[in-house]
């Protein structure tokens, strides 16, 4: 089983630099370390603590991922800051479903080709969809032809 992610109080309106920076000193890891750790640059993080921009969604999952947080844990309770941690949860969502069908590998971003795979199923099985009694007894909702993956060598 999983060791459950640690809860830490929302930092209030610190700004997501800062509450990352202040989780850093709080769990005692470098900026080095989570940078090698999520396969960034240490001054991407730093770059990010400092204000001087927002990390890719991507970006925001794996950190999360390597702290074991979760991104509220990032956002705090700052209104300007809710659709990074809907955008994070959705794209963490989007991920794991992607890598495990095979479509993706975990340590690949989510690209165009994935939306457009994702896109074509849902459209391939839009009916299925509106009448969710068939589509329980139907096994197309689920098949994807092998030709549709991406390559993932």
């Amino acid at each position: 089983m999983p060791e459950k992610k640690k809860k830490y109080p929302p930092t209030g309106s610190l700004s997501f630099g800062k509450n990352l920076e202040k989780i850093l000193d709080e769990l005692q890891i470098k900026k080095t370390d989570l940078a090698k750790g999520i396969g960034v640059t240490k001054g991407t993080i730093t770059n990010i603590t400092k204000g001087y921009c927002y990390p890719r969604i991507g970006t925001i999952v794996d950190i999360c991922k390597y702290l074991n947080i979760d991104v509220e844990v990032l956002t705090g309770v700052d209104p300007k800051l809710e659709i990074i941690a809907e955008s994070a949860r959705a794209y963490a969502v989007l991920k794991d479903c992607l890598v495990s069908v095979g479509a993706l590998k975990n340590d690949e971003e989510i690209k165009e080709n994935h939306i457009e795979l994702l896109k074509k199923v849902i459209t391939d099985n839009k009916k299925l969809y509106q009448q969710p009694d068939k589509a329980l007894e139907s096994e197309k909702l689920i098949i994807v032809p092998l030709e549709d993956l991406p390559n993932n060598n």
